[in-house]
C-alpha cells in the first residue's frame, strides 16, 4: 500500500495559495508528520490526498488506484472504505451518541456490514482511548478533547489503508496526546498502513518515521517545476 503524488497542482480562486507538489511518495507502514506555518497548504494537501478537493492537474495514486481520475461517487465510496480522515473540526453529528458517531463511517459504507465484530472493535478502540464509559452519551456532552478522540476512533474503525489526520492531538492533554498518537502509529504499523499527520506540536516529531516541512516541500517542487 503505497501513496504516490505526481505533479499535483491546486490553487483557490482569488487566494494567494498556489500548491504544487512535483513528487511525494509514502511507503506502506510509514508514519509521516507534516509541519509548516498556518496557511502553507497542509490541510489543502490532505483534502487533495483523499479526493475531497480536485486538483487542477496531477495525480494522487493509492495502491495503484488513481483517486484524482475517479468520478465523484466512486471517489466518495473509495474514501469511505479505504481512508480514515481525522478533521480539525471533528465532523461529528451532534444528534448521535459517541458509539453511533464511531460507527458512522461503517454504516455509510456499502461494503461494510455493521455486525457484532465491527461493534466489538469500536468498543475496544474506544476503551483504549478512554471513552468506553461515554459510549452512550451524546457527543454534545463531551469536552473538545473527548470529541477529538471520538473522531480518532471513527477513523481507525474500518482499518483503512491510509489515515490522514489534521491536528489529531491539538485539543488533548499531554497524557492523552501520547496515547492517541501511539495508537495511530501502532495501528498503522501493525497493518502496514500509511499515516500522515499534520501537527504544530514539535514535541511529537520524534515519534514519526519522517517529518515533511510543507514550506520546503513546496520550494523543492517549485524548483523542479521551473
Amino acid at each position: 500500500m503505497t501513496m504516490i503524488i505526481k505533479q499535483l497542482a491546486f490553487s483557490y480562486p482569488e487566494q494567494a495559495l498556489n500548491l504544487y507538489i512535483e513528487k511525494l511518495s509514502i511507503a506502506p507502514g510509514e508514519s509521516v508528520a507534516l509541519v509548516g506555518p498556518s496557511g502553507s497548504g497542509k490541510t489543502t494537501l490532505l483534502n487533495l490526498m483523499c479526493g475531497i478537493l480536485t486538483p487542477q492537474s496531477g495525480n494522487v495514486i493509492i495502491d495503484e488506484e488513481n483517486i484524482t481520475q475517479m468520478p465523484e461517487k466512486q471517489c466518495r465510496d473509495y474514501r469511505l472504505n479505504h481512508i480514515g480522515m481525522i478533521f480539525q473540526s471533528f465532523e461529528l453529528l451532534d444528534y448521535l451518541t459517541v458509539f453511533d458517531n464511531i460507527l458512522l463511517q461503517a454504516r455509510l459504507s456499502k461494503q461494510t456490514v455493521v455486525n457484532a465484530k465491527i461493534k466489538s472493535r469500536a468498543k475496544a478502540i474506544a476503551e483504549h482511548l478512554g471513552l468506553y464509559n461515554k459510549l452512550s452519551r451524546n457527543v454534545v456532552e463531551l469536552s473538545q478533547g473527548e470529541r477529538q478522540r471520538v473522531a480518532v476512533c471513527r477513523a481507525l474503525l474500518l482499518e483503512p489503508s491510509v489515515v490522514l489526520a489534521d491536528e489529531p492531538t491539538g485539543n488533548l492533554d499531554p497524557e492523552n496526546k501520547l496515547t492517541v498518537l501511539q495508537k495511530l502509529i501502532e495501528e498503522c504499523k501493525q497493518k502496514n498502513r500509511i499515516l500522515l499527520t499534520v501537527t504544530h506540536d514539535h514535541s511529537l516529531l520524534t515519534h514519526f518515521d519522517r517529518v515533511l516541512d510543507m514550506k520546503e516541500l513546496l520550494i523543492q517542487s517549485g524548483k523542479a517545476h521551473e
